[in-house]
């Protein structure tokens, strides 16, 4: 048996893990996380539908807020066999594990600190703990599946009972019916007191402030004025909530309010895609295949991006991908850098776009790191690195005011 440790973000991606796992030869995989959100199965759902697992087992712990009968239903559908334990005040299940079955090979199982959603499986800090059983270690591998699923109180489910749960309000028809926008993001953080009942993680009916800074963005909301917020509990909050004082304009000296145009701080409704000249964006960190851009945010700089007409496929990390040469010009605040990568990609997947660059790579990138790209000409760009910890940092910050859905990265454009 061999036992590793990783920290997520800086050294693993563990949703990138799973997906590439889903994609080997393994005889069976088993995916438990007590606190299951859609976001989370959602990230997964690619990589599932193309998997050569035969047999997938999924056991979760749903509630009323953060798992939907929509969700569990594409379960089903794909042949996957589902478990699920009702997380309610009495009762809650806290298991998190997922593991991969070889007959005649070694298994894997992976035990993360973080709950299954797409900031689990991405990009919230969390320790995770790979343990490997050699062929000859089966019944050591055996045993642990026992106890997971054998021991456990999770139980069998299938569409009529998924209907039930949902006819009963114990899951909801679909999450982004019920996803409330996160006030942290969008006003100024002030002192709002929305509930006053304690609410523990996978509490199906109870309810707190704090609630709310949990929940994915999937609605927009005018930026300033008046606003009505209903919570979950069908209460009716009622606050005026403004927006602080523009900080970029404080720190370039800017007094005038007129000055500051929708190019410069824009909102959602003003971003103008089609004549931007910078993409300004906070990062993860840079992993094996580089620097990801979702391609909510990528489909809209087609024309900045300009992406060559025609791509090659390369295998990388084991898969065919859609790749195109650019050049970058990399420069690094902290050091005062330059560099010139002309051998960088452009790599086009289902889900995102990446900016791979050896030169990226060994920069040692960190997560709320700053790049700001700069279209040259085509196929050129200079993308400059604001490290975290710089005054810099605080300045193109600011700039930062657009929110990549279901995550806490943000972006701007100018």
């Amino acid at each position: 048996m061999k036992i590793n440790y990783f920290n997520q973000p800086d050294e693993m991606n563990l949703g990138e893990l799973l997906s590439q796992r889903l994609q080997e030869n393994f005889d069976k995989a088993y995916f438990f996380s007590g606190f299951a959100k859609d976001s989370g199965i959602f990230y997964l759902l690619p990589a599932l539908e193309q998997s050569r697992i035969k047999e997938i087992c999924f056991g979760l712990g749903v509630d009323n807020k953060n798992t939907s009968k929509d969700m569990l239903m594409k379960l089903l559908n794909m042949g996957i066999k589902v478990m699920v334990f009702l997380n309610g005040d009495m009762a809650k299940v806290e298991t998190r594990a997922y593991a991969f079955e070889s007959a005649d090979g070694d298994c894997y199982v992976y035990l993360p600190a973080s709950k299954l959603s797409e900031g689990g499986l991405i990009e919230n800090e969390s320790l995770i703990t790979e343990i490997i059983y050699g062929k000859d270690e089966k019944k050591l591998f055996d045993d642990f599946i026992c106890k997971l699923i054998k021991d456990s109180k999770f139980r069998d489910i299938d569409e009529n009972g998924v209907t039930k749960m949902a006819e009963n309000g114990e899951i909801v028809a679909r999450i982004s019916e019920r996803r409330i926008p996160r006030i942290s993001e969008m006003y100024a953080k002030e002192a709002v007191e929305i509930g006053t009942k304690e609410y523990d993680e996978g509490s199906s009916s109870t309810i707190r402030a704090d609630d709310f800074e949990d929940v994915d963005i999937s609605v927009e909301l005018p930026m300033d004025g008046e606003v009505q917020v209903r919570n979950s509990l069908g209460e009716e909050v009622e606050q005026v909530l403004k927006k602080t004082a523009n900080k970029a304009k404080q720190l370039l000296g800017e007094e005038n309010e007129t000055s500051t145009s929708s190019k410069i701080l824009p909102k959602d409704k003003d971003a103008d895609y089609n004549h931007m000249s910078t993409f300004i964006f906070m990062i993860q960190g840079a992993d094996s295949t580089g620097i990801k851009i979702p391609n909510s945010i990528a489909k809209n700089l087609s024309k900045f991006i300009d992406y060559p007409e025609e791509y090659h496929v390369l295998e990388i990390n084991g898969q065919l991908s859609e790749c195109a040469n650019v050049e970058f010009e990399i420069f690094d605040n902290e050091t005062s850098g330059e560099m010139i990568d002309d051998k960088a990609m452009l790599i086009r997947k289902e889900k995102y776009v990446a900016l791979s660059s050896s030169v990226l790579k060994e920069m040692n990138l960190h997560k709320d790191d700053i790049v700001r790209m700069m279209k040259k000409e085509k196929g050129k760009y200079r993308l400059e690195v604001i490290r975290n910890d710089t005054d810099e940092h605080n300045i193109w910050e600011n700039y930062c005011v657009l929110t990549v859905k279901g995550s806490l990265r943000k972006f701007g454009i100018i």
